[in-house]
């Protein structure tokens, strides 16, 4: 006769003992009086508590609850029973779920996750499942200390830990691990090393006495992780982990990696100590988002990782019109866990924030996923999101913020300068760019991305040099972590002539974002300025190593090559740059005025022909038929050019004073004049 089959839903508590199998390799005998302890312990409070004890298998025990509470209390008591056993501390795990029972046989894949919750706990005591704690958290006996969430073998869909305890006595319960985040594993000394340090932490923050480790003055916020199982909300996870590095990075004291940086973690398994040495920080930052709907989760969990300690775990669930507050409350959470301190203008920063149109808010995530590809197909796109999200909501001014910054950085890229669709004059372009980041600036002065636009556009609308100094000096006092605003000040300094200044701001750049193609290529700009020719190749060869197809390494670089005599290898790397920039026509005028240099007339005035056909259907830089002219050495066309290139305010124009292609026309008259109107110092470059 086949064995009846019975299944349930239940509370299922899973117990073993820490470090069991060595000490029955240790000591056999000890170990199996041990297990006997177990059980023995194990059996009348689980049936004190309602609880049925099913199954035993060596040390483990396994017992079924008829609600989440009862075992709950089951396994706090049976925490008290053992204190002061030295043998017999305990891993204990909780979860609600289905159990079958076949005869003696148990299992269902509530089992499955108990078993699992119990062997996390790795340094001993309680960890449970989010349907556990959801169904204690009334209970004043019951404390709870939030792990973060974690994919677990052979289950489904990720599973939100907790630690439990009595008030006052929650017992950390091992590393909790993130998605794919690998960590070595935590001896029972550590763990209760981890609550030591907690303690000393927490009365050094109400005493002032330091750490035993020392502050924390540097961290990385590493790629959360999206929980949602649609790869397409990956630009919601992307943004929430920017919004997170922007959040911190309002903090003096703190030294914050650039998002272009940890994004080159994305989806890695690499151990946390390895990339934290690689980035230079003292601390990372990791979690999870899970979106439904109008609900946001994050769950972020903090990392010393000049030790690999866990330091604090928190989970904050918010409606989307309230994520602004939810950053600023993680932000502050970090501060306090790094000891950071906040000056009070700090604190105003990262105070709460009011209320969004959450349409608003994804519509300008989406715009800000799509500027950081730097392509022109991308740029419109992101363009139409931008827009998008001030439509939705014109009192929000992340919106304008974020297409005043796309608009005004759009030529410092050496990208298409884009309009409706297709190419458009920059005066047309920074003009919009002028309202928008005024208008930016107007709804919420503080925020750095409009600050730094603002400073840019200052240059093109009317080469207002020391207005736009004072707006990007202001982007960094208010994020100090700020790399676009760092390496725009850099290379503002670079065409001023104050070197010194400029190699300042652009090493305090790579250090904040060390893996940015585009800040590893303005250093070599600014190497190069400064004379230090093998210094600027190193940096245009590891710009094309960070992003193999982004073209600015490649043209800075060819360029280089051509002034130094090298002109064949000058030219394959200008036309390889000329293939990834979607021929921008500067690349196009830089590969001609190669050609002419070198004596390759007919084809730079090949170059020049194709340049003005395209420029009867599009606008086309005069800087880059200037190029080619100065290399012709045909002067007045190329002053001509120039002319033209400062009525439309055309970028390249500010390079007056640093590129040194002008040095055969700079004693001309009509080029100091230019010079003098551009607002630049009279100036040799090196």
């Amino acid at each position: 006769m086949p064995e009846s089959t019975d299944r349930r839903l239940a509370a299922i508590l899973f117990t073993d003992v820490v470090g069991y199998s060595a000490l029955m390799a240790a000591d056999e005998e000890r170990g199996l009086r041990v297990r006997e302890r177990h059980r023995d312990v194990v059996r009348p409070v689980v049936e004190r508590h309602r609880g049925e004890p099913v199954e035993v298998r060596g040390d483990e025990c396994l017992s079924v609850f008829p609600s989440a509470l009862d075992a709950v209390r089951c396994a706090l008591d049976l925490l008290d029973e053992v204190e002061g056993e030295p043998d017999l501390d305990l891993h204990l795990g909780i979860h609600v779920g289905d159990v079958v029972r076949v005869g003696d046989e148990v299992s269902g894949d509530g089992v499955n996750v108990a078993r699992r919750l119990c062997a996390l706990t790795e340094g001993g005591g309680l960890c449970v499942s989010g349907e556990v704690r959801q169904a204690v958290r009334n209970h004043p006996d019951v404390e709870a200390l939030p792990l973060g969430v974690r994919e677990l073998k052979n289950v489904g869909q990720p599973v939100e830990l907790f630690a439990l305890g009595r008030p006052g006595r929650v017992r950390p319960t091992g590393l909790p691990r993130l998605p794919r985040r690998r960590r070595r594993v935590a001896a029972l000394a550590a763990a209760a090393l981890l609550a030591a340090l907690a303690a000393a932490a927490l009365w050094a923050v109400r005493d002032g006495a330091p750490t035993a480790r020392g502050p924390i003055r540097s961290i990385a916020v590493l790629p959360l992780e999206n929980l949602t199982g649609d790869p397409g909300q990956e630009y919601f996870v992307d943004g929430m982990t920017d919004a997170l590095i922007t959040g911190l990075a309002r903090i003096g004291s703190l030294r914050v990696t650039s998002r272009t940086t940890v994004l080159q973690y994305k989806h890695t398994d690499r151990p946390l100590k390895e990339i934290a040495r690689e980035l230079g920080v003292d601390a990372l930052l990791e979690g999870t988002v899970l979106r439904d709907g109008d609900r946001v989760r994050i769950t972020a969990q903090l990392i010393d990782a000049r030790d690999d300690e866990h330091l604090w775990a928190e989970q904050f669930d918010r409606d989307l019109r309230d994520v602004l507050s939810l950053q600023s409350e993680v932000a502050r959470g970090v501060a306090q866990q790094v000891e950071a301190r906040l000056t009070p203008r700090e604190e105003e920063k990262l105070a709460e924030r009011g209320p969004v149109v959450p349409e608003a808010h994804e519509a300008y995530l989406k715009g800000i996923y799509f500027a950081h590809k730097y392509t022109p197909p991308a740029a419109l796109r992101a363009r139409g999101h931008f827009e998008d999200a001030m439509r939705l909501d014109p009192e929000y001014p992340l919106g304008y913020a974020g297409l005043a910054d796309a608009l005004s950085c759009s030529p410092m890229h050496t990208w298409l300068i884009f309009g409706e669709g297709a190419a458009a004059a920059p005066a047309a372009v920074m003009d919009l760019a002028w309202d928008l980041a005024h208008r930016a600036v107007e709804l919420d002065a503080d925020l750095p991305e409009a600050q730094t636009a603002l400073g840019i556009v200052r240059i093109f609308h009317g080469w207002d040099w020391d207005g736009a100094l004072e707006a990007m000096d202001r982007a960094v006092e208010i994020n100090p972590s700020y790399e676009f605003a760092r390496r725009a000040r850099a290379l503002t300094y670079t065409e001023l002539g104050r070197l010194d200044e400029a190699k300042r701001d652009i090493d305090h750049a790579l250090e904040i974002d060390p893996l940015n193609a585009q800040v590893a290529h303005m250093a070599g700009q600014i190497y190069e300025v400064r004379g230090e020719t093998e210094r600027a190749v190193e940096f245009y060869r590891e710009a094309t190593a960070l992003d193999a197809g982004n073209p600015n390494g490649r043209h800075s670089l060819g360029l280089l090559r051509c002034r130094s005599g090298a002109v064949d290898q000058g030219i394959d790397l200008l036309r390889e740059a000329r293939r990834l920039s979607y021929d921008d026509p500067l690349v196009v005028g830089d590969l001609g005025w190669c050609y002419a240099s070198s004596g390759r007339a007919e084809e730079a005035q090949a170059l020049l022909v194709e340049l003005a056909a395209r420029g009867a259907t599009e606008w086309v830089s005069p800087v880059a038929f200037a190029r080619i002219h100065v290399g012709l050495q045909e002067t007045e066309s190329a002053l001509s050019q120039l002319e033209r290139a400062y009525e439309e305010r055309d970028y390249p124009i500010s390079e007056l004073g640093m590129d040194q292609r002008w040095d055969p026309i700079r004693d001309e008259p009509r080029f100091r004049e230019l010079v003098r109107k551009v607002g630049l110092p009279e100036q040799r470059s090196s």
